[in-house]
């Protein structure tokens, strides 16, 4: 994960709280799935992101985690967080590929 990425959120409305958040969840993928950077890359993150969708009719069937990331707790909203916290960071990646802030 590019160490500017807290920066940039921050920069864009994001709240000091929040911003450490999504930065704490990049990081939970990265222990997951390797760097992101290289993920994005390969093919912008749709590996990582497709590995981390659970819809809400997997949760209504219970299906079970179909990511490497042990979830406590509700599978739905854990994964949606941590799906949330890869775009952010793949729209980062965006923007700084094409100069822009946001």
């Amino acid at each position: 994960m590019d160490a500017r990425f807290e920066h940039w959120l921050l920069e864009n409305g994001h709240d000091p709280h929040g911003a450490a958040s999504r930065v704490s969840n990049v990081r939970r993928v990265e222990t997951a799935y390797g760097d992101l950077d290289d993920h994005y890359r390969r093919d912008r993150c749709k590996s990582v992101l497709s590995d981390l969708g659970y819809s809400t009719a997997d949760k209504r069937r219970n299906a079970r985690n179909p990511s490497r990331i042990m979830i406590d707790g509700d599978a739905y909203n854990g994964l949606s967080t941590l799906r949330s916290a890869v775009r952010l960071y793949v729209k980062y990646r965006q923007a700084r590929s094409s100069g822009r802030s946001i």
